[in-house]
């Protein structure tokens, strides 16, 4: 009886020390639940979380085709890059483009891009700077499930003759 007794008490002591030393494992994962690979069984941050603004950031090509009076079919690059804010946000700089547009902000959700209106002030004519006009950008944009191609609209409101123009833009990632 005595053996017996032993024999499950170092039984149960061995089960309890087994069950204490895996409890102590730490499950490793992305910890942000904003992030698109969000592990809720993960206790500690491995440094490998991704946002859906991720797939967005870096240098497209791409082709505008807007309507008159603003130029068609140019060419030009834009950059997208990290917002400073939040991590669906977004920065985006067109180069290439005659008269140069603002760096907009937009955000990302899922594989989509939103520019909400933002009116600034430009300086349509470079011979006369101080003369300014006030445009308001917006549009949208989707990036396919390759994340190479861009696609999208954007909108521009010349705020002193309360038209929009749209131009269309397709990009592909360099």
């Amino acid at each position: 009886m005595k053996v017996l007794f032993r024999f499950m008490l170092m039984s149960m002591l061995g089960l309890s020390t087994i069950v204490f030393l895996d409890s102590c494992k730490k499950v490793e994962g992305c910890t942000d639940v904003e992030a698109e690979n969000y592990n809720a069984d993960a206790d500690v941050s491995d440094g490998t979380c991704t946002y859906a603004r991720d797939k967005f950031v870096g240098t497209f090509a791409g082709q505008l085709s807007c309507q008159a009076p603003l130029p068609s079919d140019e060419e030009f690059l834009i950059v997208i890059s990290e917002g400073l804010t939040n991590n669906s946000e977004v920065l985006i700089s067109f180069q290439n483009v005659d008269p140069p547009l603002p760096e907009l902000t937009a955000r990302v959700d899922g594989n989509s891009l939103v520019i909400d209106p933002e009116t600034v002030d430009i300086a349509l004519n470079p011979a006369t700077p101080d003369e300014t006009t006030q445009l308001t950008y917006s549009g949208e944009a989707t990036i396919d499930a390759s994340g190479v191609n861009l696609s999208g609209e954007l909108r521009v409101l010349l705020v002193i003759i309360g038209q929009t123009l749209k131009c269309d833009m397709t990009a592909v990632k360099q």
